[in-house]
């Protein structure tokens, strides 16, 4: 999971970064596998900009995330009540 701040300029700095450690590694990122998730908020626009530059075109967030809750609402005391 990685998180940013969406725009061209951190899809870009991602890409590369991503296209650099499969250079270096032998491994490849699988696009097909591959999801995005923006906040509400974010502008169809700038959405059309990340798809395109990381080529990855599935909106999806899981409910979960190593077995952590991926999306906490405002109040998160009881996410995290032991």
């Amino acid at each position: 999971m990685i998180l940013m701040h969406a725009d061209k300029h951190n899809a870009e700095v991602l890409k590369s970064t991503l296209d650099k450690y499969s250079a270096s590694s032998g491994q490849k990122v699988s696009e097909n596998k591959s999801s995005i998730f923006f906040n509400a908020n974010t502008n169809v626009e700038v959405k059309e900009e990340v798809y395109q530059m990381l080529n990855i075109v599935t909106e999806s967030l899981s409910d979960k995330y190593f077995g952590l809750l991926a999306v906490v609402e405002a109040n998160r005391s009881d996410y995290f009540a032991i």
